[in-house]
């Protein structure tokens, strides 16, 4: 069989193979702490989607016509995969998520058929559904899934990070912004599809095949290092659920005079014992420190505090990291030992967070209270 080896052609085969190996190994390793199978798929669907754009490139799918509709590339299942990995990594999932690979098993269902069809029939059928309506209708529908499922993650997520922030005092969120970037890049991949009839696509390819390539890495590497990040069941109640200005508590004066009632015992806890210095400090913790209910210290943090327990506990940090800041005293800690002595888990955080409370970095706020 001979091959005429393209520059796209080389970085396909080097592409394939890296998503076989890492996507192996993260079907592999899978385990509770690490809910790696799905992303592991994802990896193997876009690395395998490579093989029908290596069959084109070098003409093979003319000279073997026997080659066209080989079921390798689904375009409905690596989306579907990275949703149900995120909804397993913040234990969202239920049976019922299951229904995103329906058009997945529909698609290959319907081209393993047309893959076992004779060979000069499917070169009169591929001509044909080419030059037809049914092949552009088929891009859409790719297209508004691809799209639908990135928003349906993205919102996912979202809703994960209101509820953490109200658990946990430090942003596990970020932990997400991988998942996030990985999501718009292979929508920007999807997308393209509609441009390549008005450009260069021998470019396009070539360009998207090499960002492909360090994409895998990336992303499998990525995979690898994440592990499950888990919120109490009590936290999907809507009531407690907080998003800045939307309150969603009961309230009436009893409620009211209830929550305060709470919330100081909350304040004078957490300062007493300096609960805030513990950089892990979540919900659970400071409810157990209280001898309260976690769901109650979380209603009376959202009623009294107006805000969520991760901004509630970094006002605390902030203030302790002012009065490090401002006592010569403690000079022989540099900006970020001050952060860490505060309850900050990273350099990071601890600047946002205090620029984003007195508009001022650190150093800043040092210089101009000496």
């Amino acid at each position: 069989m001979d091959i005429d080896f393209t520059l796209t052609s080389i970085i396909d085969i080097l592409a394939l193979l890296q998503a076989i190996i890492i996507g192996v190994i993260l079907i592999f390793n899978n385990a509770d702490k690490k809910p790696t199978l799905f992303f592991g798929l994802f990896l193997l669907s876009f690395g395998l989607g490579s093989i029908s754009v290596f069959i084109e490139d070098t003409g093979l799918n003319v000279r073997y016509p026997e080659l066209l509709f080989i079921p390798t590339d689904s375009a409905f299942l690596s989306t579907a995969c990275v949703y149900l990995y995120i909804k397993r990594l913040i234990n969202t999932f239920k049976p019922r998520d299951y229904i995103v690979l329906l058009p997945a098993a529909i698609e290959i269902v319907l081209f393993s058929t047309l893959f076992s069809l004779d060979a000069d029939y499917k070169k009169e059928l591929y001509a044909t559904l080419t030059e037809s309506i049914i092949e552009f209708v088929y891009m859409m529908i790719v297209i508004i899934f691809n799209i639908y499922l990135v928003i349906l993650s993205l919102i996912t997520i979202n809703r994960y990070r209101i509820k953490s922030e109200n658990y946990y005092s430090y942003v596990i969120v970020k932990r997400l912004k991988w998942i996030k970037f990985a999501l718009i890049y292979f929508l920007s991949v999807v997308s393209l599809m509609l441009s390549l009839a008005v450009i260069d696509e021998k470019i396009t390819y070539i360009i998207f095949s090499i960002t492909d390539l360090i994409f895998i890495y990336w992303a499998g590497i990525h995979g690898l290092r994440q592990y499950t990040i888990d919120i109490p069941d009590w936290l999907n109640n809507k009531s407690v659920e907080v998003n800045h200005d939307q309150i969603k508590i009961k309230d009436n004066k009893s409620d009211i005079t209830d929550y305060e009632y709470v919330y100081n015992i909350i304040v004078n806890k957490i300062k007493s014992d300096d609960l805030y210095k513990n950089m892990t400090l979540n919900l659970g913790n400071l409810a157990e420190a209280c001898s309260i209910s976690a769901r109650r210290v979380s209603e009376a943090i959202n009623q009294c505090g107006k805000t969520n327990f991760n901004q509630f506990i970094n006002e605390f940090r902030i203030g302790e990291a002012k009065r490090l800041l401002s006592d010569p005293q403690y000079d022989n800690l540099s900006v970020i030992g001050i952060g860490m002595e505060s309850g900050f888990n990273s350099k990071a955080s601890f600047y946002t967070q205090f620029k984003k409370s007195t508009g001022l970095t650190p150093i800043q706020y040092k210089n101009t209270n000496r």
